[in-house]
């Protein structure tokens, strides 16, 4: 690899890989995590839209230069997909509850209901929710299982917090309190109808800078505050000061209102923020 080449992945599973690729590379390695794919695999399973509109998480640390930030967040633009900055073992704690662990629960329930009677009597009463629900666990035993062994200590505290809640529920039926199970499905029915009713963090460009200093984590605090925040950054570049110690960050960040927490977050932090609109002619 050349000595200027930024170094960047795309695993789903982000402390180990980043930790073993700054021992190799240094600051030019960026981790990545495209949220995008199927249950589908090979290269029949191509498909060339299949980052538009993706989230593409980025993992900077404090070792991470802004130069291979950068550069990660521009390889996901020019794909279509939404840079977004996530601490890694963040980013690991989050994929086990809503990626690792719905493949397992839904791998688990067709292995349930496949033990149920007759195959062919399954395939005739299964209906949509059964077939929406399981449609992951068609995927690629091979790549789950590595997935899984890379993010075991989160995916294990994931799979504690689903039985705990699989135990209440049986509870609830076994002694007929209808009323907490219905309480039960209510609070989940609503957390799902906001989950997915949740504005797209998009909007009229906005420009924030700061002057920031020369220290190791800089760059990780900025782009974690707006990762927090679903602020994203659609550019980002460093000026250096001719000083030295310090340099100006400019940062342009999708909508109003994002760019207004963002900025509050970084004052909080410390920083000196100034807002700009952009010229998008320039």
């Amino acid at each position: 690899v050349p000595p200027s080449a930024i170094v960047t992945d795309v695993g789903s599973a982000k402390a180990g890989v980043v930790a073993r690729g700054e021992a190799v590379f240094g600051g030019r390695f960026a981790g990545g995590h495209p949220m995008a794919g199927s249950e589908r695999h090979g290269i029949e399973a191509a498909e060339p839209h299949l980052f538009d509109s993706a989230w593409w998480i980025l993992t900077p640390t404090e070792r991470t230069s802004p130069a291979a930030y950068q550069g990660a967040a521009r390889l996901a633009t020019s794909l279509g997909a939404t840079p977004v900055a996530v601490d890694p073992s963040v980013h690991d704690m989050l994929v086990a509850r809503l990626s690792h662990l719905p493949q397992l629960t839904a791998s688990a329930l067709v292995e349930t209901a496949a033990g149920a009677g007759d195959r062919d009597a399954l395939l005739g009463l299964a209906a949509g929710g059964f077939r929406d629900v399981t449609r992951i666990a068609a995927s690629n035993p091979d790549l789950w299982v590595a997935i899984l062994r890379s993010n075991r200590e989160a995916v294990l505290e994931a799979l504690e917090a689903l039985q705990g809640r699989l135990t209440r529920l049986r509870g609830m039926i076994e002694t007929g309190e209808w009323g907490e199970l219905r309480a039960f499905l209510e609070v989940a029915r609503r957390a799902r109808l906001d989950l997915f009713s949740k504005p797209a963090y998009a909007g009229t460009p906005v420009a924030l800078s700061t002057m920031i200093p020369d220290r190791p984590g800089v760059l990780a605090e900025v782009t974690t505050a707006a990762g927090e925040l679903g602020a994203n950054i659609e550019d980002l570049r460093i000026v250096h000061s001719s000083e030295g110690g310090k340099g100006r960050l400019e940062l342009i960040v999708a909508g109003r209102d994002s760019a207004g927490l963002l900025a509050a977050a970084l004052t909080t932090l410390g920083y000196r923020v100034e807002q700009s609109g952009v010229d998008k002619d320039a």
